[in-house]
């Protein structure tokens, strides 16, 4: 027998009084089974029940109608005269017709009739209800206030209502006129006038079935009863039913919800046995339901996957912090086919707290499986790329690919992962929206950098067969490459361009100087003048040779060496084409270089020293001349230039913290022009190309450093390389100066 619900606590004391000694041992009995918390005590007469009351006021007194000194009647009216008020039941044999009318006179708040052996429970039920109504703390559904009475009763013949008792929720008056009592009930009545025409049609010569009434405002029902008299008359008992009819309204739609859900659902005992399993449960697995309630879960889990649950259960039990789990598991059903489901369950717990079962949400997820397989197979074939699904709540379901390869994680580190578990803050906050929008039917693309590497994100919705979006999907390409070629097209396009522009100005320049020189030569027939000729052919020819050397290099370097930068720096030297220039230097030490790109860096930072270096900058050119029209045989003509340019220039290369420098002690350049003299055809020379720095700093960058043009300490140009490997050298090492 079920334990009865609700009816007081654990210090809860009823007093039941009854001359016969079977039925106060039946009472006795069936309230041990179905409410051990009760303490009910048994006397056989009115006097020993007064006793009982003295000493200690019951939380409910319920009485036989035949007692040893009187009737359940006397004892009603002598507890009240005493003081009692709590509730008080009349529990007899007798007809209802006999003793119900005098009961409910007297004021008992409730009759049960002695039919057979449930009416030992229907008591128990009854007494339960009446402690909870005594209750303090309990509210009702409708109006959700405390009502001390919500039972009416009327006694009634054919001339009309004699008497009322008790009240109603929502009548006009409290109680109501007796003359008024039936339209009172009436007017809070949704159907009204069915309510009238049963009234007419009830049969007064006996008992009436129960029926139900629902008010007119919809927040409760009333329970009408209807007790024949053996004389004329009869008994309308009404009750207030609206809290245990919610309740069993909330329980049949609860009851509706689970057979009607596409998953499956069920509980299983704390032995791991179905105690309920609904419809689609009962569908999937392939048993009938009634067979499935008892059956061991083993039953349809492999032996692997019923200990993988088992270990689940047992954890998450142990962490207070977590209250459901969700597992992939593999199912067989009962024609021996293998299943892929997915299990979301939660424990359940006794009123003590231990582990009393679970529940769960069982789903098939056959067609995810071959989705995934697809996408996996998809994955496995794109090179430096990467296939992902993420569910709604942007959790990873697969991630597959060779992307992974290449970098520091593997697949199985995203799988189970959310999105804010795996990317950065700034990663979610930027990219979160458009994984969101993914399961609103949107696709999107975007690229984001990782390690130094370009990727880009293709987000597309995945639809199941009626169109509705099931899950996420990411499509991740390593565009690295890509993009380096892009900006190397970028970087080509822009040297064209300065190409275009060197071929169109500077060698306009001097192809002008011969041509002016040329007229002058033929006009006076001056020897001289071919000196400028051919100092304007020789820069023609620097011009061209920088031209295609940048041409063919470009902004890349080859494998890189150890080298030892003393060699590289002394051996440039030798290239000079003055002896009054001196190259200091001493223990560089090496480093980590293109050896040919070396190289060509100092030989440009040399030239560029010896073309800066002395030269006058009142000194007129043979352009001046030619262009101002002065044949003066005073100018400087272009052998002048080149015999007095670079003459006693020192330069001097040292290392740095992590790099090195090189720096001259010549005129040296302006702050504001110290950032554009690393640019294409920028010089401040009239022989210079403006592409040997810029070549520079080409060579610099494709190295991995960067270039800073400052002044020396003798206010010449300094020249300073960082971020430079240095092999073995420590950061404690000093620099050189």
């Amino acid at each position: 027998m079920a334990e009865a619900t609700g009816g007081g606590g654990e210090n809860t004391t009823v007093l039941y009084v009854d001359a016969a000694e079977a039925t106060r041992t039946a009472v006795r009995s069936r309230a041990a089974e179905r409410q051990p918390s009760w303490t009910v005590d048994t006397r056989a007469s009115i006097e020993s029940a007064r006793t009982a009351v003295e000493a200690g006021s019951p939380d409910c007194v319920v009485a036989a109608y035949d007692l040893a000194d009187g009737d359940g009647i006397e004892l009603h009216d002598e507890l009240r005269a005493s003081g009692y008020d709590g509730p008080f039941l009349l529990f007899t044999d007798h007809p209802p017709g006999e003793v119900a009318r005098a009961a409910f006179e007297a004021g008992v708040d409730d009759f049960v009739q002695k039919r057979d052996d449930d009416a030992y429970d229907f008591l128990l039920d009854k007494v339960a209800g009446a402690l909870d109504a005594d209750s303090p703390d309990v509210e009702y559904a409708s109006g959700g206030e405390r009502r001390d009475v919500d039972t009416m009763v009327a006694l009634a013949d054919e001339s009309g209502v004699e008497w009322t008792a008790g009240e109603l929720p929502g009548l006009r008056s409290s109680p109501p006129s007796p003359g008024a009592v039936y339209e009172a009930v009436a007017g809070v009545l949704d159907n009204d006038e069915t309510f009238r025409t049963h009234l007419a049609r009830t049969d007064d010569a006996g008992l009436s079935d129960p029926r139900v009434w629902g008010l007119e405002d919809g927040e409760g029902s009333v329970e009408h009863q209807r007790v024949g008299f053996q004389t004329d008359g009869w008994l309308d008992i009404f009750r207030d039913i609206s809290a245990e009819y919610e309740r069993e309204e909330r329980l049949r739609r609860f009851e509706r919800l689970l057979e009607t859900a596409q998953d499956g659902l069920y509980a299983l005992d704390p032995n791991g046995c179905y105690t309920y399993v609904n419809e689609s449960m009962a569908e999937t697995v392939g048993y009938d339901r009634e067979e499935m309630v008892g059956m061991h879960a083993g039953t349809v889990l492999g032996e692997d996957d019923y200990e993988r649950g088992q270990a689940s259960v047992q954890e998450l039990v142990a962490d207070s912090g977590r209250e459901s789990e969700v597992l992939e598991l593999c199912i067989e059903t009962a024609d021996g086919e293998e299943l892929p489901v997915s299990i979301h369950f939660a424990p359940l717990y006794d009123d003590a707290g231990d582990y009393d079962g679970l529940v769960g949400v069982l789903r098939d997820i056959t067609e995810r499986k071959i989705r995934e397989r697809r996408y996996r197979t998809l994955a496995e074939n794109i090179p430096r790329g990467s296939v992902s699904m993420f569910d709604d709540d942007l959790r990873y379901t697969l991630v597959e690919g060779q992307l992974f390869d290449n970098i520091d994680y593997d697949a199985t580190d995203f799988e189970g992962t959310t999105l804010a578990e795996l990317h950065t803050e700034g990663y979610v906050e930027q990219f979160g929206p458009r994984y969101e929008a993914v399961f609103d039917g949107e696709r999107s693309s975007f690229e984001f950098n990782h390690a130094g590497r370009y990727y880009r994100s293709n987000l597309a919705p995945i639809r199941d067969a009626s169109g509705d979006v099931v899950a996420g999907l990411e499509m991740v390409l390593d565009v690295t490459e890509q993009r380096e070629y892009e900006r190397e097209l970028e970087r080509q396009n822009e040297r064209l361009g300065e190409f275009a522009s060197i071929v169109s100005h500077d060698l306009r320049n001097p192809l002008n100087v011969i041509e002016g020189r040329l007229q002058l030569y033929r006009e006076r027939g001056d020897e001289t003048h071919l000196d400028a000729v051919e100092n304007s052919v020789e820069k023609m020819g620097q011009l061209i040779d920088d031209l295609l050397e940048l041409a063919k290099q470009g902004q890349t370097v080859g494998d890189l060496e150890t080298v030892d930068l003393d060699a590289v720096v002394d051996r440039c030297r030798n290239t000079l084409d003055t002896a009054d220039t001196t190259v200091e230097f001493g223990d560089l030490g090496q480093i980590r270089a293109d050896p040919g790109r070396l190289t060509q860096l100092f030989e440009n930072l040399y030239r560029n020293a010896v073309e800066h270096g002395s030269t006058s900058p009142d000194s007129q050119t043979p352009q001046d001349a030619v262009e101002h029209g002065s044949t003066s045989p005073d100018s400087q003509t272009p052998q002048d230039a080149v015999e007095h340019a670079g003459t006693d220039v020192t330069i001097r290369v040292g290392t740095t913290a992590d790099g090195f420098y090189v720096e001259d002690d010549g005129p040296g350049i302006p702050p504001e022009r110290r950032e554009d003299v690393l640019e294409y055809g920028v010089t401040d020379s009239d022989d210079g190309t403006g592409i040997g720095l810029a070549i520079v700093s080409e060579i610099a960058e494709a190295h991995g450093w960067t270039v800073t043009v400052t002044e020396s300490d003798d206010g010449g140009a300094r020249f300073e390389f960082a971020g430079v490997d240095r092999p073995g050298r420590t950061t404690e090492s000093p620099p050189q100066d």
